[in-house]
């Protein structure tokens, strides 16, 4: 995705608009997971992390539409991508599993 002017400034002030929700020193317990399901380290340090090395000049605007093995994911990016363009309509927020897939929709809005 292109970092447009207004996709900067939407995610610059949903950051601000979730700063008093964050908290450093997280546990597993903020997580959404399944009966009996551990929450990995890697996804709690992953989140905890994610402002300040995601956010800003760091900040990459991307669509994730699904989940692929490397292999496929090596051979989709190595292909011509013709550009296209897209509205978005709805958006929502949700409380994250593990390896920071979207599980519980908190909130939604759409156009």
């Amino acid at each position: 995705m292109e970092r447009s002017a207004q996709l900067l400034q939407l995610a610059r002030r949903v950051a601000e608009a979730l700063r008093p929700f964050s908290r450093p020193g997280g546990t597993a317990e903020a997580f959404a997971r399944s009966d009996g399901e551990e929450i990995n380290a890697g996804t709690i340090e992953s989140v905890e992390q994610f402002v300040p090395a995601a956010s800003g000049v760091r900040y990459s605007p991307h669509i994730t539409l699904g989940s692929a093995g490397p292999e496929f994911v090596g051979s989709v990016a190595a292909e011509e991508f013709e550009p296209m363009v897209f509205t978005g309509v709805n958006v929502a927020i949700y409380q994250l599993g593990n390896f920071g897939t979207a599980q519980r929709r908190l909130w939604a809005w759409q156009r």
